[in-house]
């Protein structure tokens, strides 16, 4: 499923990049912080202000990848994975 998918993400980043996966937040942890819309599967919050944007694109059509980089990309950098 999807969220097993960001799970291994997270996991994957906690292997490589121990200090960027203490920054992870969840989908569900943006949502208690009032995120309405085109909430990504997780931020990495950057100690220094920015954020990385992470989305889990599995099989996103042509479509969703440009609304995600229409809404991703003006609040900084994002990743699909």
């Amino acid at each position: 499923s999807h969220d097993i998918h960001v799970a291994q993400l997270f996991f994957h980043l906690q292997r490589g990049a121990l200090e960027l996966s203490e920054h992870w937040m969840h989908e569900d942890q943006l949502r208690r912080e009032g995120w309405r819309s085109s909430i990504p599967d997780a931020v990495i919050r950057l100690p220094y202000g920015k954020e990385i944007l992470i989305e889990f694109g599995g099989s996103y059509d042509a479509r969703k990848l440009r609304i995600i980089h229409e809404n991703y990309s003006t609040r900084g950098r994002y990743q699909i994975w």
